[in-house]
């Protein structure tokens, strides 16, 4: 089982997960991210359309052209979407979910922290979520310090790899892949230095 831990009502990065997972659980903070995603999962009216993205995956994987069915398959895996709360020790509360297999952390720590203590707490709280065994993924931004969203400017938690390592080895985790990738566009939406893709098992 995958748990997907991200920011926003986005899904594209799971057409892969999907070949590769027999069930996954989306989880959100937000009740609008929420409510889309169920819009999309049950095929609602005003449900916005993901269909671009699949030639995009498909590509990627080597198999352009043969994304038909990919959609449905992704949507008879996602099992779950739920509301998580990070002021609560299990963020699924009242709710017990069972240990993943995998957890997938998205662009979420920086914007949900606001710094050094409040990143670690939460991402120990993630970490429970995990079973021994299991893979913790994250994929965030290095450096950064704002993004936008419309008008409205909003904080997010600076940090850089050396920073990320620590508390990840300090949960009981070995990592096994880290990279690294330079900002290539400039953007005034958001101001981070580099992309960081981080896998570790737990032990």
């Amino acid at each position: 089982m995958l748990i997907d831990i991200g920011l926003g009502p986005i899904i594209f990065h799971l057409y892969s997960a999907c070949e590769y997972f027999k069930e996954i659980i989306l989880l959100r903070f937000n009740d609008h991210c929420i409510i889309e995603l169920k819009k999309w999962l049950h095929n609602h009216t005003g449900a916005f359309d993901w269909t671009h993205t699949l030639s995009f995956v498909s590509g990627k994987e080597g198999r352009s052209g043969q994304f038909e069915g990919k959609a449905l398959k992704l949507k008879a895996t996602v099992k779950h979407v739920l509301k998580c709360y990070i002021d609560r020790e299990n963020i699924t509360d009242p709710l017990e979910i069972p240990q993943a297999d995998c957890l997938l952390v998205t662009h979420i720590l920086d914007v949900i922290s606001k710094d050094e203590n409040e990143f670690i707490s939460n991402l120990k709280k993630f970490t429970k979520l995990i079973k021994p065994g299991g893979q913790l993924v994250i994929y965030g931004a290095l450096n950064a310090t704002y993004y936008m969203v419309g008008e409205d400017k909003f904080h997010a938690f600076s940090y850089d790899e050396n920073f990320i390592r620590k508390p990840i080895e300090g949960a009981g985790f070995v990592i096994n892949h880290c990279q690294t990738r330079p900002k290539k566009t400039k953007s005034d939406l958001t101001d981070y230095k580099a992309i960081i893709f981080i896998s570790a098992c737990k032990n």
